[in-house]
């Protein structure tokens, strides 16, 4: 899983078993914000790194988020995570 972690411009993901599917789970920049109660500008300067390592780091605790949003009827490949979500 660790090399499965990526950054894309604010969204850091990984793929992963959701609700009985694998599902890309995409991580935005304000759930980092939000989790680590850092101001707007601080979770500007995170590298890309940086953001990988809290996924890395909160990874199951992001899992069971995911799984709690996502309706197990739901057949979308993607799971967005929001400020507020985790």
């Amino acid at each position: 899983m660790r090399d499965g972690v990526w950054t894309h411009g604010e969204e850091t993901g990984f793929e992963a078993w959701v609700r009985e599917k694998s599902r890309k789970v995409i991580v935005t920049r304000g759930v980092i914000e939000d989790h680590l109660r850092l101001d707007p500008v601080r979770a500007a300067a995170m590298s890309a790194q940086e953001r990988r390592r809290f996924v890395i780091d909160h990874l199951p605790n992001i899992i069971a988020a995911a799984n709690r949003k996502t309706d197990p009827a739901d057949d979308a490949e993607r799971v967005l995570m929001r400020r507020g979500e985790m």
